[in-house]
């Protein structure tokens, strides 16, 4: 009896804990994630998010951007997680900006920021992760993919406190019927007319595409001959335009707002757009592209001894475009219009291939609607790792290692060579014996 009262309490305790903590469902590989993906709240209250990566492989430093409707929600503060080391965290007025790195690899699903927001008012609200990537162990950056989050906030008006009821009221149709009671006669059938074709669509002509691009944002706006909707798709190559903002104002002119898209700074884009009129005619406009404005640096590059180094060549370089840069007689260069991130710079000096990295922050500051500025940035260069990277050294080790094997073989053969000549001797008086025999 005791026994069945033991197992019950077991079986209970197991149902209880596996009801009040479900099994964490983690993302697929490569991946940036809100955390849990959907999240449902009631008006006034305080709740937390997390902001997690999943990559393939090890790496010291991430950087995403995570955006909500502000009039929705409000953030409150950011707790850092695996990454405490920050260039830049940032929140408010619909944006979340995260760059940070740490001392040791990560290599497993790992939180990077726990974000506390609170829910001003009833309705919903994506939490959307756009620019996110991180380096890898040999400092390559890679772009990751995302997976966004949603956040349902419950009114605490009775006018909304059913949750479908700030949805769209399903259209209803009237409908008259026949009834005995109050007819005659039944209603006497008619001929349906006959159907009239529609007009054909007037085909839909572009009178210009004008562009205003920042660093971050901008707006493309296209005008045409008849009024219009339009969705305009863009991406990093051509053949991958998987991002897209619509206007729907049913116009003549159209303009497509990019900032709250929080494009890269210094990357190049490209883009199509698609159009519908109100009588049914598409168009479609060729692809074409257009740049962010990058951010500017000025580099000292330095010695281990930290003196100033004149008249060097660089080459500077990530995972997306590379500059080749000569030091000035200060020992100093500039770089414009790059985008941010982590840079690989390598250089010979004196018969030895070094080589050291730059970090390049996003410091971009938006203030009103289209308004962004971005000091340049000041950053420095030491030598202080030495390679074999460049072949001219390699060839040179080489040939060291070759000319001191011929030196040790002559200095042995010098050495032994009355032992060598005994020997060749003996060997040859075997043979002329063997013959004999």
């Amino acid at each position: 009896m005791q026994f069945r009262k033991i197992f019950f309490i077991v079986i209970l305790i197991t149902f209880i804990v596996a009801f009040t903590y479900p099994p964490t469902v983690k993302a697929s590989s490569d991946t940036f994630y809100i955390s849990p993906a959907s999240t449902s709240v009631t008006q006034g209250s305080n709740f937390t998010v997390q902001l997690r990566v999943n990559p393939s492989t090890s790496t010291s430093g991430v950087t995403a951007t995570v955006s909500y409707n502000q009039s929705i929600l409000q953030f409150q503060s950011l707790t850092l997680g695996a990454f405490p080391l920050c260039a830049q965290q940032s929140g408010g007025s619909g944006t979340i900006q995260i760059s940070c790195s740490t001392s040791s690899d990560v290599n497993s699903d790992s939180l990077i920021a726990s974000i506390n927001f609170n829910a001003l008012s009833g309705g919903g609200s994506n939490l959307n992760i756009s620019n996110a990537s991180y380096t890898d162990s040999n400092f390559n950056l890679i772009n990751a993919n995302a997976e966004n989050g949603y956040v349902s906030v419950a009114s605490t008006s009775s006018s909304v406190s059913n949750p479908g009821s700030n949805l769209a009221a399903p259209r209803t149709t009237s409908h008259n019927y026949y009834n005995s009671s109050n007819s005659p006669s039944p209603p006497t059938p008619t001929t349906s007319p006959k159907s009239i074709p529609s007009p054909p669509s007037s085909p839909i002509k572009i009178a210009g595409i004008n562009d205003s691009i920042y660093y971050s944002g901008g707006f493309i706006a296209i005008e045409a001959n008849q009024n219009l909707n339009g969705t305009l798709y863009y991406g990093l190559s051509p053949q991958k335009l998987n991002l897209d903002v619509s206007d729907n104002v049913n116009s003549a002119s159209l303009s497509f707002n990019l900032f709250k898209q929080n494009l890269i700074p210094g990357t190049k884009y490209f883009y199509q757009i698609k159009l519908q009129a109100t009588d049914g005619a598409t168009f479609t406009t060729k692809i074409a592209s257009f740049k962010t404005k990058g951010l500017n640096i000025n580099v000292l590059l330095l010695s281990n001894n930290y003196q100033r180094l004149s008249n060097v060549t660089l080459h500077i370089s990530n995972n997306k475009t590379s500059y080749v840069v000569t030091t000035n007689s200060n020992g100093t260069f500039n770089l414009s219009n790059i985008s941010p991130g982590l840079y690989r710079a390598t250089y010979n000096l004196k018969h030895k291939s070094y080589s050291s990295y730059l970090y390049v922050v996003n410091n971009i500051v938006t203030t009103g609607q289209s308004t962004q500025s971005a000091a340049p940035q000041t950053l420095a260069l030491i030598l202080d790792k030495y390679s074999l990277n460049n072949k001219n050294n390699l060839y040179i080790v080489i040939l060291i290692g070759l000319v001191v094997i011929v030196a040790l073989a002559y200095v042995y053969g010098y050495k032994n060579k009355n032992k060598i000549i005994y020997d060749l001797e003996n060997y040859r008086n075997l043979i002329i014996k063997s013959h004999k025999d």
